[in-house]
């Protein structure tokens, strides 16, 4: 009995000087690594543009950038003519719970928006039959790796594009287990929009909705990214007769936890649909569902979701997403969203924190060749002037920026978070991991700065003793290493 006392008493001891030491003077924590010389001091003059190439800058910016979508009042056609002469594009991510039929869903709607060709699906068809997966094979359009296919469940989030009449989307579909929620993470990251999945099936909403289901915590997550604009998609509505007391029931549901989220009514779109059978995807024919329902498919609802803004303000930023060699060319690429700021052509990229310089060769988006990028569009950027040893520091979850230009690093930051079902609160000294633009890094909650209400912000707490589940909060995090 004794023994066991002064072990509690030991771990108690040794936590409060664990917790005395993460919480003491900054001047003892590790200092951002300074840049390297031989551009971020003695040459970071030569990274300077030229004013020629910043004049071209500007008279690419001023034809792509310089015009958002026509408004619906405007009468002049000639005004609107370049704004509207090609399709706006968007980042779409597609999250839910797992085995909502998100991949199922959406690879359908590929297939029906003529992405996939009937050769391509009737080999996948086959190959899923083989495995004892038959319902499976629309899922194969997105779900390309083996254990993916073997195992029923996205993995790692897959990108595709396909356009609408008014849209050039590029989609992200996200794992929904609740295991890969850092995979989860990166696609959301980088969306302007999203398709939240919800199955209407009798037991399986129930579950989603549930604690330890996926869709809350998928729409809280998309929320605290700043995606506004959201498509509900009731899926699985053949299983329920298209019945439309079950739709009503679920879309109350869903609808008054992501008004408590911060969505107005006007922000989000409920569509019913079946992505097995394909109903509504692109229209709808089965007259138990048109017989009540009028209102957009899924295509159409996708096509209406208000162009995000473009421009290219600010210094440049842009995240990392993959990192690859072309096919063709065997040029390295690459790909990420750019926060802010733009690239052309000719820019000298410092890639952070690894210091490492490139120069940009061409820019890429869905295939396409672009002569500027600007703040929100995912690119694909050819590259050179890296070598071999260089090639190989570069990670997903890195940062771009311009030489002359460098973000700073840090290791003390203030946060808004939001705890969920969390299984013990938050207090100061905790472990956590911080995942930042694809990538998480080992931190500790430096101080509990105060408790604020959900909904209106207001503080409700000044330097509270711990954070329970499903509260909000203001608090200080360190990371220990620079970001």
């Amino acid at each position: 009995m004794g023994s066991g006392k002064k072990n509690v008493s030991n771990k108690i001891s040794d936590f409060k000087s664990r917790q005395r030491r993460d919480n003491g003077d900054c001047k003892s924590a590790q200092q951002p690594p300074k840049l390297k010389k031989n551009y971020s001091n003695s040459k970071a003059n030569s990274y300077i543009p030229s004013k020629k190439h910043e004049a071209e800058r500007a008279r690419l910016l001023s034809e792509r950038c310089g015009g958002s979508e026509p408004a619906a009042s405007s009468s002049s056609s000639s005004s609107s003519s370049s704004s509207s002469s090609s399709p706006h594009k968007m980042n779409l991510v597609v999250i839910g719970h797992v085995d909502a039929g998100k991949s199922t869903l959406m690879g359908h709607l590929l297939v029906k928006l003529g992405r996939v060709d009937q050769r391509t699906m009737r080999k996948y068809k086959k190959e899923s039959a083989q495995m004892g997966k038959g319902s499976f094979s629309f899922a194969w359009v997105l779900d390309g790796h083996q254990e993916e296919r073997e195992r029923g469940i996205t993995v790692d989030v897959a990108t595709t594009h396909f356009s609408t009449k008014n849209r050039e989307v590029t989609l992200l579909d996200a794992p929904g287990h609740r295991d890969f929620i850092p995979n989860m993470i990166s696609g959301a990251a980088q969306a302007d929009a999203a398709i939240l999945v919800v199955p209407a099936k009798i037991g399986e909403f129930e579950t989603s909705f549930a604690k330890g289901g996926q869709t809350k915590e998928h729409a809280t997550l998309i929320r605290s990214f700043g995606v506004k604009q959201i498509v509900v998609a009731i899926n699985k509505m053949d299983l329920v007769g298209w019945s439309k007391a079950r739709y009503d029931e679920v879309s109350k549901t869903v609808v008054g936890f992501l008004r408590s989220l911060g969505y107005k009514s006007k922000q989000i779109t409920l569509v019913p649909v079946s992505g097995l059978s394909g109903e509504n995807l692109t229209e709808a024919k089965s007259v138990d569902l048109t017989h009540w329902y009028k209102g957009k498919s899924l295509a159409e609802a996708i096509d209406n979701i208000p162009a995000p803004l473009r421009n290219g303000e600010g210094d440049l930023c842009m995240v990392v997403s993959d990192i690859y060699k072309a096919q063709t060319s065997g040029a390295l690429m690459i790909a990420g969203k750019l926060e802010r700021g733009s690239v052309i052509p000719k820019d000298k990229l410092l890639v952070m924190p690894v210091n490492v310089v490139a120069t940009v060769k061409s820019i890429t988006s869905q295939g396409a060749p672009m002569k500027i990028a600007c703040g929100g569009d995912n690119v694909e950027l050819s590259v050179r002037d890296i070598d071999h040893d260089q090639q190989q520091q570069l990670q997903v979850g890195q940062i771009i920026c311009a030489p002359h230009k460098p973000l700073h690093f840090i290791q003390e930051f203030k946060a808004k978070v939001l705890t969920l079902s969390a299984k013990i609160p938050l207090f100061a000294g905790q472990n956590i991991v911080v995942f930042s633009l694809g990538s998480g890094k080992p931190a500790f909650i430096h101080r509990l700065v105060r408790q604020i209400d959900r909904k209106t912000g207001e503080t409700t707490r000044e330097k509270p003793r711990c954070i329970p589940r499903m509260s909000a909060a203001e608090i200080v995090i360190r990371t220990h290493d620079p970001v």
